[in-house]
């Protein structure tokens, strides 16, 4: 499962766009239940910062909030099929890290080699605490041999994804149409969940 996202460098492109954090600062280990940048549409292309962990309107329990979403189940569960069909979202990212192995994992950087960005198919809410709205995001994953893997957006597939209008006959069977991804092995640094600096890049 892709529980670790990076963040550490970004385009002056995307520091344009409308939303995007002034003050926005540089992330190599991201984790569940911490912010992450998502892009939306609204009348413009919109960028936030969301918790990643879904949390609908109506939880009240939010250890309960979903981090991640199944392709292959997203339609038919109630608590992601309404943010599926009318509100989708691209988690932004330099790439993502997977361990492998069974007795000692091996932690893995996966990236575009020629993109300094990559773009992660998600679902978004918004909630309410003490009069305030905030956002909340959850990744969707396919199945990848023995591990699940976060849905990557090209250009065009990005487009769909967060077009509100697009028919969502044949969307997600189009998502399975990968790019290649490059990776290499990491230090263990980023096992850590509280350690978030460029030690988790090293070999």
């Amino acid at each position: 499962m892709a529980g670790r996202i990076a963040l550490f460098e970004w385009p002056q492109t995307l520091s344009v766009i409308s939303g995007f954090p002034q003050n926005m600062q540089a992330h190599w280990n991201l984790v569940p239940n911490k912010s992450v940048l998502m892009l939306r549409q609204e009348s413009d292309l919109q960028a936030d910062l969301a918790l990643w962990g879904l949390t609908p309107q109506w939880m009240t329990d939010f250890s309960r909030a979903a981090p991640h979403a199944r392709l292959e189940t997203i339609e038919q569960q109630p608590m992601f099929k309404q943010a599926y069909a009318q509100r989708r979202c691209a988690i932004v990212a330099n790439g993502f890290f997977e361990w492998r192995g069974k007795e000692r994992k091996q932690a893995y950087w996966l990236f575009q080699a020629q993109q300094p960005l990559i773009f992660l198919a998600g679902i978004w809410e918004s909630f309410d605490i003490a009069g305030k709205q905030y956002l909340s995001v959850a990744m969707l994953t396919y199945q990848a041999a023995q591990l699940r893997r976060p849905l990557l957006l090209n250009k065009k597939m990005m487009r769909r994804w967060l077009n509100k209008d697009e028919s969502l006959v044949g969307l997600a069977d189009d998502l399975v149409v990968q790019p290649q991804l490059f990776e290499r092995k990491v230090s263990r640094w980023v096992s850590d969940p509280d350690f978030d600096g460029p030690e988790c890049l090293m070999p």
